[in-house]
C-alpha cells in the first residue's frame, strides 16, 4: 500500500481554538453559498425527489474533483474538493430549510384549523340554540 502525497494530519495537531476556527469557516462559506445561491436561482422550492436529483449532481462533482486530485478520470471545472463539498452542503442546507418550512406551515395549519373547528362548533352550538329557543316561542 501506498500513502497519498497529501497525508492528513492527526486531530490532535489542531488545538481546541483551532477546530472551532476550522467549523466557523465552514458554516460561513456554505452560509455564504446559500446567499449566493438565492442570488442565482431565486428562493427555490421543490418536490423532495427533485431536491434529490439536484444534491446527486452535486455529489457527482465532489466525485470528480477527488479524481482530478488522484490525477484519473475525465476533464471537469469541478477541480476545487472544498468548493465542492460547500456546494453540497448548501444544497443540503437548501432541503432542511423547505423540510423545516413545510414542518412550521403544517403546525400552523393543524393548529389554525382546529380553531376553525372550534369556532365553527361554538357557531353551530349557537345557531342550534337559537333553533331550540324559537322552537319554544312557538309552543
Amino acid at each position: 500500500m501506498t500513502k497519498d502525497k497529501k497525508s492528513t494530519l492527526p486531530a490532535e495537531v489542531f488545538s481546541d481554538m483551532e477546530k472551532q476556527k476550522l467549523v466557523a469557516t465552514v458554516q460561513y462559506d456554505v452560509l455564504v453559498e446559500r446567499g449566493r445561491q438565492n442570488n442565482k436561482w431565486g428562493w427555490q422550492r421543490h418536490a423532495h425527489g427533485d431536491w434529490l436529483m439536484i444534491l446527486t449532481e452535486e455529489v457527482g462533482e465532489v466525485a470528480e474533483a477527488m479524481q482530478q486530485a488522484k490525477g484519473w478520470g475525465k476533464d471537469t471545472d469541478a477541480d476545487n474538493l472544498y468548493e465542492e463539498l460547500i456546494h453540497v452542503a448548501a444544497v443540503a442546507s437548501a432541503i432542511a430549510e423547505q423540510v423545516l418550512e413545510e414542518k412550521e406551515k403544517e403546525i400552523f395549519y393543524k393548529r389554525g384549523s382546529r380553531r376553525n373547528e372550534t369556532r365553527r362548533s361554538r357557531r353551530h352550538d349557537y345557531y342550534i340554540g337559537l333553533q331550540n329557543r324559537q322552537k319554544r316561542k312557538l309552543f
